[in-house]
């Protein structure tokens, strides 16, 4: 949304994000007069997106008291197998490019064609933040 991109946020109910990053990015849509919603619903996020950056969602109730609730999270997860990234949904972008931050599960946020297919990005996204990572390490560990 900073760069001027319209976006829309697909997600099932229940794994909404934190009010102020919806509002910030409100804010930038709003700044350079581009569109942003939210829809609920696995595929008409797909429909003319350039770009689909997939991954899995943690509801707002993941952590109670500071603790990771890790199986009731996969229990709700495994709920929405509709919301895996598929080659069906990607034929409803503008020949998207798919991306995600790795590690991928693959068979849950996406298939394996989708994945290693030609449209995707996810190795070179992985390499680029490997060598973003030393470069903060050798920032923070050189006294610089």
């Amino acid at each position: 949304s900073r760069f001027g991109m319209h976006i829309t946020l697909a997600y099932p109910e229940g794994y909404d994000l934190d009010p102020q990053v919806i509002e910030w990015t409100k804010t930038n849509c709003g700044a350079h007069g581009t569109e942003f919603q939210i829809v609920h619903d696995p595929c008409s996020g797909y429909e003319g997106a350039h770009v689909v950056y997939s991954r899995h969602w943690m509801s707002p109730r993941a952590y109670v008291d500071g603790e990771f609730q890790k199986q009731k999270e996969v229990e709700m997860a495994l709920k929405y197998p509709q919301w895996i990234c598929d080659e069906e949904k990607m034929a409803l972008t503008t020949d998207a490019i798919f991306t995600h931050p790795m590690p991928v599960d693959r068979g849950h946020e996406v298939t394996d064609a989708v994945a290693s297919g030609p449209r995707s990005v996810i190795y070179n996204v992985a390499e680029n933040r490997l060598h973003v990572q030393k470069a903060l390490m050798a920032l923070t560990m050189g006294n610089l």
